[in-house]
Formats: C-alpha cells, sequence, structure tokens
C-alpha cells in the first residue's frame, strides 16, 4: 500500500511541477515513512527493493521480490 500511495505522489508531483522545482525537505519527509522498507542505493535492498532508478519502471518486477496485492 505504501508503494502504491508514494507511486501516486510521484505521478501526481510530475504531472504538476518539474520534479526539479519539488520541494527537498517535504520529500524528505514524505520518504522517511518509505526508508524503514526501502534504500536508495543501487543494490541495496531491505524488506522491499531498493528505489534506485525506479521511475519508468514497472512495480514488481525487481528480482527476488514477490508481487504483492498492493502493486
Amino acid at each position: 500500500m505504501q508503494i502504491l500511495l508514494f507511486t501516486m505522489m510521484l505521478t501526481f508531483i510530475s504531472d504538476c511541477s518539474p520534479l526539479a522545482a519539488g520541494d527537498p525537505i517535504r520529500g524528505k519527509k514524505v520518504f522517511n515513512k518509505c526508508k524503514p522498507c526501502h534504500a536508495l542505493r543501487e543494490g541495496k535492498h531491505k524488506i522491499g527493493p531498493s528505489l534506485y532508478q525506479v521511475i519508468g519502471k514497472k512495480a514488481g518486477t525487481v528480482a527476488g521480490f514477490k508481487r504483492y496485492r498492493g502493486l
């Protein structure tokens, strides 16, 4: 469910304004909800897969992670 909300948030932000014009302080607060399960570094996985270069990837396709109903 958190990934779905995160994806929806990214879609909303990208449709309304360029990502470069985002609010990094707010983004950090939002990501704090994702951080316990996801990392941002390439190849570093936690409970969920790394979000490194996640933009444009199909959800639920990282090897070694089961796709769940929230996707």
